[in-house]
């Protein structure tokens, strides 16, 4: 783990510690039976395995950025803590454009990624304000991806990798209006991944950061 994860890490298990123990505020912007709809923008770490395209028998995994939006809902079942519910999708894409030393009439490389996830979790809400709302939580993830490599007519699809995954994040939902906002977090997951294809298996333990940041709207 580089220094950078390391005091990022530090820094969200500290945070968490002193949300949990903070004497919240009256939730007058938030309560019991307040529901929030987020959509957001998000980046994260997508798991993969590559192509066996020199015939070996083998596929090895590898990560890759993503980005891509997701759909978030929070229902407070008491003051303090919420139910939480996120889908969305994941994306990249790459062009590589030849140079002088390749062949002649070589097309365009481009490689694209493709993923789904799913988490629910709970959400701890520590309220400042009745406009300034800060949560932490844990929570299970489900994602599901693959890649693809082009160049002209020909392509290589890898396997379909599945990973389950423990979550932690915090964040924070700050209203801009009676029932408008903004909401954002950054979180952590520690998983398994697994992927197969023509008998090859592999399976690893991942683990990466990711984020969301959109609008809000309490309902």
């Amino acid at each position: 783990m580089t220094l950078q994860r390391s005091g990022a890490f530090a820094l969200l298990a500290l945070a968490s510690i002193l949300f949990f123990v903070a004497a919240p505020a009256h939730a007058e912007g938030l309560a019991k039976g307040s529901n929030i709809l987020s959509f957001q923008l998000t980046t994260g770490t997508a798991d993969l395995v590559g192509a066996d395209v020199f015939g070996t028998g083998f596929i090895t995994a590898y990560d890759h950025s993503e980005w891509g939006g997701q759909i978030h809902f929070q229902r407070l079942l008491s003051d303090d803590w919420a139910l939480a519910l996120s889908g969305g999708i994941g994306t990249f894409s790459e062009t590589n454009v030849p140079g002088d030393a390749a062949d002649p009439g070589d097309e365009d490389l481009k490689y694209t990624q493709s993923s789904v996830q799913f988490r629910v979790g709970a959400d701890r809400f520590v309220h400042l304000s009745p406009k300034f709302h800060l949560f932490v939580g844990p929570g299970f993830q489900y994602w599901s991806g693959d890649a693809k490599q082009e160049q002209g007519a020909a392509s290589v699809e890898t396997a379909t990798t599945t990973r389950l995954a423990f979550n932690g994040r915090m964040g924070a939902h700050v209203f801009l209006g009676d029932s408008f906002g903004l909401e954002g977090h950054i979180g952590h997951y520690f998983g398994f991944a697994s992927a197969d294809e023509d008998g090859a298996e592999a399976s690893w333990t991942p683990s990466g950061f990711e984020s969301a940041v959109g609008i809000s709207f309490k309902l």
